[in-house]
């Protein structure tokens, strides 16, 4: 570091006292004060894939130490450079690709003393027995040293595993040393990769020496098939520190590791890790029930070098919600220490029928999608976040991807309860350019109507709430025609069922005709059935029809239901005749006539 000044001073010395101070301050902000989660005590090797490579066509040909001891690098074989727009949550990586055959695609640095290290990468190669990510080159069973670090696992070739093996050390062999994804593994050293993009820590007991990093290991002694144990997948960062590092210490590199990669850290259903700023803010709580597929944007160049304003979360099968400040295609910067993370609650992505009222403008929502999203903001971010849904994989009235996306809404709250007219609550339409049905979806939300510290959104559909109507309960007499609804328009469906036996019926909706109906009065239950196409939702309503048996009397003018009176008008003189026994089996209490002239 001493040097490293000197050298710098030595070549101010002869300029302005004004512009050398400018110079020390530049190189103060700039150079020294970044660190990963702001933990810069003891950080000797910094490698960032999107800082400090040089390229040929697509292979790499450079990769400069971003700490402040700048180790020096060589890059062995021919890696790849993937750019940020097919990288890992819009970050570029180096591909290890074992472009000479058997290996040869390694990092190598003069011998140095490292405890403690940080990986983001991803083993695409399984079944390799041996993989090595830090090493010592020609190391045997026996030599050079008896405490060289860990290399990478041997598991008899079934899935390969990270660990320290065979070298008489227990550094890196004890619990809690090993940590996935901020988690320690629970097995002392012998955890399997899982084949995904992984934060990887090795916290050892000791300083070891290293000079290799992911492969390189010489093909001597009892291995002669060239590097099979050179790492094979994607490298984000590697980082290296010459002393030992707390959890806490582990927790804010990771967490700047986690929100920079769209790695959610403990694992999905996490409940007990939170993510933490270099500044030692909680920018994410440990909480239940919301720790699904976690990322965030964030920014803090001024400690940790963290400029993410675009993200999603890079687990498999991916979520639906991608952010981006300002704008998605180009976005910008926040301000330094803000954050917004978010993770969800693992519900489905299928909808259920609603009918309420969201808030912030009054909209009715006729159906609500199970899955809510929690959010944590940090800091004032001005302006509006864009919201990003792959409606592709979200389930619609007839399946995957099938909602009409200009009825969608995203909906705002400050708890779960949507609707409740909370003061939290707001709702917005897609902006421009959506399809019209699966397809992306984009919201412009500002910062200002998501919660500081805790808020919550979910997706919900505005098409018309069903409603059905069937009218009023009806009662009347076998032969006699009762209207039965008062809803005739598109889109209801209507039926009925006897509670009873029927003998004969003549249906034509809205209206129902029952004849030769005996003994005791009927009950028929008519439903009415109204679907919205829009949703897939539907609303019915019910009403009873009561059918009594008629007095079946051969001169009535006005028949009655059974237990009911006659009333019939004659001529004077006339001769009142009747069936003393109706044909339908009903009876005729009593029959009153008036006789004028």
């Amino acid at each position: 570091m001493m040097n490293r000044f000197k050298c710098y001073f030595d070549k101010l010395k002869n300029l302005p006292l004004l512009l050398v101070l400018l110079s020390i301050n530049i190189l103060s902000n700039n150079s020294i004060a970044q660190s990963p989660g702001g933990i810069s005590t003891g950080l000797a090797l910094w490698l960032k894939a999107g800082t400090g490579t040089t390229t040929s066509g697509v292979n790499l040909t450079g990769w400069t130490d971003q700490s402040p001891t700048a180790t020096a690098v060589t890059i062995n074989g021919s890696q790849d450079y993937v750019a940020a727009a097919s990288g890992y949550n819009f970050n570029p990586y180096i591909n290890f690709t074992l472009s000479a055959g058997n290996g040869g695609d390694f990092l190598s640095i003069a011998s140095q003393n490292y405890r403690s290290f940080f990986w983001t990468a991803k083993l695409n190669d399984l079944t390799r027995s041996s993989t090595h990510m830090a090493t010592y080159n020609g190391v045997t069973l026996s030599l050079p040293c008896g405490g060289c670090p860990l290399h990478g696992g041997q598991n008899g070739g079934v899935v390969a595993e990270y660990m320290e093996s065979g070298y008489g050390s227990g550094n890196f062999q004890s619990a809690g040393v090993w940590r996935k994804n901020g988690s320690a593994t629970g097995i002392a050293y012998n955890t399997p990769h899982s084949g995904n993009y992984d934060i990887v820590t090795a916290l050892g007991g000791s300083a070891v020496p290293t000079n290799v990093f992911m492969g390189g290991q010489n093909s001597n002694g009892i291995w002669f098939d060239g590097r099979p144990r050179d790492w094979v997948g994607p490298v984000g960062e590697i980082i290296a520190y010459s002393g030992a590092i707390t959890a806490v210490q582990a927790n804010q590199v990771e967490s700047y590791l986690a929100i920079k990669y769209g790695i959610t850290l403990g694992g999905n259903g996490s409940t007990t890790l939170a993510y933490t700023s270099p500044s030692a803010t909680t920018i994410w709580n440990s909480n239940t029930g919301y720790h699904y597929d976690v990322a965030g944007i964030g920014n803090d160049v001024t400690l940790e070098g963290l400029d993410q304003p675009k993200s999603h979360s890079i687990n498999a099968p991916a979520d639906a919600v991608t952010m981006a400040n300002s704008n998605f295609a180009v976005p910008t910067s926040l301000s330094n220490g803000q954050y917004l993370i978010w993770g969800h609650n693992n519900n489905p992505l299928s909808y259920t029928c609603q009918n309420f009222t969201q808030s912030s403008p009054s909209t009715v929502i006729s159906a609500l999608w199970g899955r809510t999203w929690r959010t944590q903001k940090t800091g004032n971010p001005a302006g509006n976040v864009i919201i990003e849904i792959d409606m592709s994989i979200l389930q619609g009235p007839t399946g995957l991807g099938t909602a009409t996306n200009a009825d969608v809404r995203l909906l705002i709250d400050n708890n779960t309860t949507f609707g409740d007219a909370s003061a939290g609550e707001h709702n917005y339409s897609p902006t421009a350019g959506y399809s019209v049905t699966g397809g992306k979806i984009y919201f412009s939300v500002p910062y200002a109507d998501i919660q500081s510290g805790q808020g919550f959104f979910s997706l919900g559909l505005a098409s018309p709430v069903p409603v059905a109507n069937a009218g009023s309960n009806i009662g009347i007499c076998s032969g006699n025609t009762g209207a039965l609804g008062t809803s005739t328009t598109a889109g209801f469906t209507y039926s009925w069922t006897a509670t009873t036996g029927l003998d004969f019926s003549t249906i034509s909706n809205p209206n129902i005709t029952l004849t030769n109906v005996t003994g005791a009065p009927i009950t028929y239950t008519y439903t009415v059935t109204t679907t919205v196409t829009a949703t897939g939702c539907t609303a019915t309503d019910n009403v009873d029809i009561i059918v009594t048996p008629r007095d079946n009397a051969s001169f009535t003018t006005t028949p009655t239901c059974n237990g009911g009176t006659a009333t019939v008008t004659g001529t004077a003189g006339g001769t009142f005749t009747f069936t003393s026994a109706p044909a339908d089996g009903a009876t005729i209490n009593a029959i009153t006539g008036t006789v004028s002239g």
